[in-house]
C-alpha cells in the first residue's frame, strides 16, 4: 500500500504466485461492506466467511474492475486484495444485500432465483426460427399422437431416425 497526501494506492497480488496483478486508488473506488449476522445473540459472523474474525470487502475501481479484499481481526494480519470476475462480484453483492448495486452494475434482478426443482430438464439448446411447412408439421403431430409423445419428442426421434438411415443417393 502506498500513500500520498490525497490517495492510497492498493496493490493487487495474485494469491497463487504472489505476483503483482495491478493496483487501484482506494479513494476513487466504491466500497461495499459485508453484512454480518448475530448468532447466539452475542457473536457476529460474516455472511461471506461464516467466521467471527475473517471478513471481506468488495471494491469497484474507477475503471470498473472488481476487487475482493479479505482481512481479519487478528493482530499483525495484512489484508489481501484480489481481482474477481463479474459473476463473483454479483454473487457477493447479492449475498450482502446490495440489491441497488446489483441493479446499477448488472441490470434488474430477477424476482426469484434458485435451482429448478421441478419440470422437465433441458435436453439441449433450442433452435429458434426453425421453419417447418404446415403439411410436414401435421405429419409430425400425427406421428406424435400415434406414439403418445409430445411434438418435440417426435421431432427428436424422427431426426435421429433420419440421421441413422443410410444416405439416399
Amino acid at each position: 500500500m502506498s500513500e500520498t497526501a490525497e490517495r492510497t494506492r492498493i496493490n493487487v497480488i495474485d494469491p497463487g504466485s504472489g505476483s503483482l496483478q495491478g493496483w487501484f486508488v482506494l479513494e476513487a473506488a466504491t466500497r461495499y461492506l459485508e453484512q454480518a449476522a448475530y448468532i447466539n445473540g452475542f457473536d457476529k459472523r460474516s455472511v461471506n466467511t461464516l467466521s467471527t474474525d475473517a471478513h471481506q470487502t468488495l471494491y469497484r475501481t474507477k475503471r470498473g474492475r472488481w476487487v475482493l479484499s479479505c482481512w481479519t481481526d487478528w493482530q499483525n494480519d495484512i489484508p489481501t486484495y484480489e481481482f474477481v470476475d463479474e459473476d463473483t462480484a454479483k454473487r457477493w453483492l447479492i449475498l450482502n444485500d446490495e440489491d441497488a448495486a446489483v441493479e446499477e452494475h448488472f441490470g434488474p434482478m430477477d424476482e426469484e432465483s434458485g435451482p429448478n426443482l421441478g419440470g422437465r430438464p433441458a435436453i439441449g439448446p433450442k433452435i429458434p426460427g426453425f421453419p417447418v411447412p404446415q403439411a410436414l408439421l401435421e405429419r409430425v403431430d400425427d406421428y406424435a399422437k400415434g406414439e403418445g409423445i409430445s411434438r418435440n419428442e417426435a421431432m427428436r426421434r424422427l431426426m435421429e431416425r433420419g440421421l441413422e438411415s443410410p444416405p439416399v443417393a
